[in-house]
């Protein structure tokens, strides 16, 4: 049996009120808040809607991983770089399988649009979790 648990990787430190279905309006590139919970994790699977653009451009997607010697954020070479969107779209999947990092940031790169209104949740599934025995 596995445990799934969502988390919102658009929080940055700033948001509060946050919840699994808030969007962020991007205007420049920006990073999401340090997210710890990947280390419990065997695998992630990330579902990306973009719903609104204004202008033409790109928005880039790109999930750094912590090193934990140095602390520095960078792209691994197993990570999840997202496909350049262009134009609203809904409901694309992307899986990190397996989860090797310890945390996880998510870098945008907004190029050429006044605006991009997207989310990014990742599913974060552990597998052989049997849960709690009530002997």
């Amino acid at each position: 049996m596995a445990v799934k648990r969502l988390v919102n990787m658009v929080q940055t430190l700033a948001t509060q009120g946050i919840n699994q279905t808030t969007l962020i309006t991007a205007t420049a590139t920006g990073n999401s808040r340090e997210f710890y919970d990947f280390a419990s994790a065997d695998a992630a699977v990330f579902y990306v809607d973009c719903s609104a653009v204004v202008g033409s451009g790109t928005l880039i997607l790109t999930l750094l991983e912590r090193d934990p010697a140095t602390g520095v954020f960078f792209g691994a070479a197993d990570a999840p770089v997202f496909t350049t969107i262009s134009a609203p779209i809904a409901s694309v999947r992307y899986t990190l399988s397996p989860c090797l990092g310890e945390a996880y940031v998510l870098n945008w790169a907004v190029s050429g649009f006044t605006s991009v209104t997207f989310s990014c949740v990742a599913q974060l599934i552990s597998w052989g979790v049997t849960g709690t025995s009530h002997a």
